[in-house]
């Protein structure tokens, strides 16, 4: 016992840490009617990168807006003919799409003027799901 009460500790250390070095991301949505799409991106840097135990590759980089850069940290597509069940929440502004029944869902979260309208275009392509 008195091990474990010294490594854990250390091991919520390191996680606060390590959430604490990725920075701040940006979630980018995209639905369309082939499907849903989610880019997750973060400003450049070894060291976000690092944190989120991805590589830093300058490839991935683009212009915003703003003039600065941003780091594309990860896709994730869902085509609607793959989407097996939908949950609403309309609570918290999210949508949750199944692949696989009750396991790591698509989460798409969206401020509130947008939910409706999400909603129903999701609706309209995961009838009865």
């Amino acid at each position: 016992p008195a091990l474990i009460f010294s490594i854990l500790p250390l091991g919520l250390l390191l996680s606060f840490l390590l959430l604490f070095l990725q920075g701040k991301e940006i979630l980018v949505y995209v639905l369309d009617p082939r499907g849903a799409h989610l880019q997750t991106w973060h400003e450049p840097s070894r060291k976000k990168s690092w944190a989120r135990l991805q590589s830093s590759d300058p490839a991935l980089n683009v212009p915003n807006p703003a003039g600065g850069l941003m780091h594309l940290s990860q896709e994730r597509h869902m085509v609607w003919s793959d989407v097996q069940s939908v949950r609403y929440k309309p609570g918290s502004c999210t949508i949750l799409l199944y692949h696989t029944p009750h396991l790591a869902p698509m989460v798409l979260r969206m401020p509130q003027q947008e939910y409706e309208t999400a909603a129903a275009y999701v609706a309209k392509y995961c009838k009865g799901k």
